[in-house]
């Protein structure tokens, strides 16, 4: 016998899942804590008669800890035309949090490492005050900045170091005679010391179907640690809406879920990605998140009396879900 469908109606049940980093089974990028695998004692098997299993992530909380000047964008790329020849460079500037005037005292610092011994203290760097642009000068030659480390024999890595400072990553910049042996360049843009706008938490073992807009060209040039995965399992895209040291606090406001179709789940990866895929650098400052997984089943309307168990001891369902 089949069993009537109006017997039989839809319920649910929710079940949370808190995750916090400190409790993390495999750190895969260590101190950076932004790409960790949660080992379950026992696996999470889809019941036989779930009709739909959905999940999303509830809320998420996180010191917003990844300096605004770090490895994704801590190299600034220059050719010097000295009396002796052209020099390329490749400067390293220090990992940290800067504003408009005290990341000037640092960049030049750096630079002057570069300088030629009989000319010290030849870069300079101003800041105006309305539109915020740099300028950048050299008291003795004319510079060149260049995107990409090309002169490195490695034309793949770029130097991000622009949109912070306010010029096109993918473009070349050659300065020009203001005064007698003085050379500069005012950058096109202003600078931009506010750091992350938003970033991605990946599941990368659960199928979202979410994805994240790459270009494909700069999948290839902008950093070594891109991630390039086709289907990039986007669970929820986070907005920073704090300043940089403050606690990022994130709460679902809106009804999205994925539907989860994998029948074991054994583990959880979470990686959190910023804007152009790279890794978030959290130097050890740790995360919490909480996610929920809805389960939907079929359950009966009403009690089988003793007639119907004896007339069908076994029944079998005839509904068909309407999605």
């Amino acid at each position: 016998m089949i069993e009537d469908a109006d017997n039989l109606i839809e319920v649910e049940e929710r079940i949370l899942l808190s995750l916090d980093s400190r409790n993390a089974t495999v750190l895969n990028n260590g101190y950076n804590l932004s790409d960790i695998t949660f080992k379950f004692i026992e696996p999470f098997i889809q019941p036989h008669n779930a009709l739909t299993i959905k999940g999303s992530v509830i809320s998420f909380s996180c010191p917003n800890s990844q300096y605004i000047i770090n490895s994704t964008n801590n190299t600034f790329y220059f050719t010097l035309q000295s009396s002796l020849g052209p020099f390329d460079h490749q400067v390293i500037l220090i990992n940290g949090n800067y504003n408009a005037s005290t990341f000037i005292t640092m960049f030049i610092n750096q630079l002057n490492t570069y300088a030629s011994p009989n000319y010290p203290n030849q870069w300079s760097m101003t800041v105006n005050s309305n539109t915020f642009q740099y300028t950048l000068i050299n008291a003795y030659y004319s510079f060149t900045i260049h995107p990409f480390q090309s002169f490195l024999g490695n034309n793949v890595l770029i130097s991000r170091i622009g949109d912070v400072i306010g010029f096109d990553n993918m473009q070349t910049y050659v300065s020009t005679l203001t005064s007698t042996n003085t050379y500069s360049y005012t950058f096109p843009f202003p600078c931009n010391f506010g750091g992350l706008n938003s970033f991605n938490i990946r599941i990368p073992n659960i199928k979202t179907h979410s994805l994240q807009y790459l270009n494909a060209t700069n999948q290839t040039i902008y950093n070594s640690t891109l991630i390039t995965n086709t289907n990039q399992n986007i669970a929820i895209s986070i907005p920073v809406n704090c300043n940089p040291g403050e606690v990022i606090y994130f709460s679902k406001i809106a009804n999205f879920e994925f539907l989860i179709q994998e029948e074991i789940i054994d583990k959880i990866d979470i990686q959190l990605t910023d804007d152009l895929g790279n890794f978030i650098q959290l130097n050890n400052q740790h995360w919490n998140l909480t996610m929920e997984f809805c389960i939907t089943r079929l359950q009966h309307r009403k009690t089988r009396n003793f007639y119907e168990i004896i007339n069908n001891p076994f029944p079998q369902f005839s509904y068909v879900p309407k999605y």
